[in-house]
């Protein structure tokens, strides 16, 4: 797997820091973990924090993939709560792809302290 995940369980929610390049091969491995951490801890809301993640190399397309299987895995699936906390360069990426989805669970922040107020409302 070319992504490092490091997870920490935090007031109300699960916080997941990747860290690497992004790989599709590595989405269903990741969200089987972070889906076992949250039933473990019966978790119902997550903060992804992309900043350890190379975004700049991410296309659009892999972008859209990620967030739709995010959207299906964990707020169809499972009703799970999702913030991002993305880089400015990758910000508008994930903006087009959540407009396309229109999930009310599934937000993308610049900032923590915003993606944090938003989750925890």
């Amino acid at each position: 797997m070319s992504i490092q995940l490091d997870m920490e369980q935090a007031g109300g929610y699960l916080h997941i820091h990747p860290r690497g390049t992004y790989a599709r091969e590595d989405v269903f491995p990741i969200s089987r973990r972070v889906l076992d951490e949250c039933r473990q801890h019966d978790c119902s809301r997550i903060l992804i924090d992309t900043s350890g993640l190379d975004m700049e190399a991410l296309p659009p397309s892999e972008t859209r993939f990620m967030v739709q299987h995010i959207a299906k895995t964990f707020i169809d699936t499972h009703g799970i709560t999702v913030a991002f906390v993305v880089p400015p360069v990758a910000h508008q990426d994930f903006s087009a792809a959540l407009a396309d989805l229109d999930r009310p669970g599934l937000m993308a922040f610049m900032e923590q302290k915003a993606a944090l107020d938003w989750l925890l409302k």
